[in-house]
């Protein structure tokens, strides 16, 4: 059973006021996508990465990983208009035999590996479409946009401290 991370990190950065992609906004001495790309590659609980990078940006994204001796990422491909459509984009890149994905925004680039396994713990055995798929995070707007088709309330929840956005899709038994 494969744990797969979609990391999303083709945003703009335009509300940032920055000349670059949000993903390449220095945080201290280092860019946003650094942070969380090593953060996943470190943890236990994701087999693979991959990165839906702004369009234009791959190289960059891929360069850093190497740079940082990120060994987990598989695939870095450019992000679409939204992030919904980078998202998509992205999850065609992971096996159909994945078990789970987990979508991180390397805009919240402090994400623990506790709070990942809290997430994956809470999945359990429930078995759900393969189409699936359910928000995680504090964001109102977004926190209820998609609905799991069939998982009990304790199943579909996470830590409502949780410093990242987290989606989680599950593959259907074979």
């Amino acid at each position: 059973m494969s744990s797969w991370a979609v990391l999303a990190a083709a945003g703009s950065g335009e509300r940032l006021g920055a000349d670059r992609p949000k993903a390449f906004v220095r945080l201290g001495d280092r860019v946003l996508l650094a942070e969380s790309v090593e953060r996943l590659d470190a943890s236990d609980w994701i087999d693979a990465i991959v990165v839906a990078a702004p369009p234009g940006w791959e190289e960059p994204a891929i360069l850093l990983a190497e740079e940082l001796g990120c060994s987990k990422v598989s695939a870095c491909i450019a992000g679409g208009a939204t992030r919904g459509e980078s998202v998509r984009l992205a999850l065609a890149e992971v096996p159909g035999d994945a078990a789970v994905v987990v979508v991180h925004d390397a805009a919240r680039p402090f994400v623990v590996d506790e709070v990942i396994g809290r997430v994956l713990e809470a999945l359990g055995t429930a078995s759900l479409r393969p189409s699936t798929v359910r928000s995680f995070g504090s964001s109102r707007r977004r926190r209820h946009s998609l609905r799991p088709s069939c998982a009990t309330p304790s199943q579909a929840t996470s830590p409502r401290r949780a410093t990242a956005r987290l989606w989680w899709r599950r593959a259907a038994a074979a």
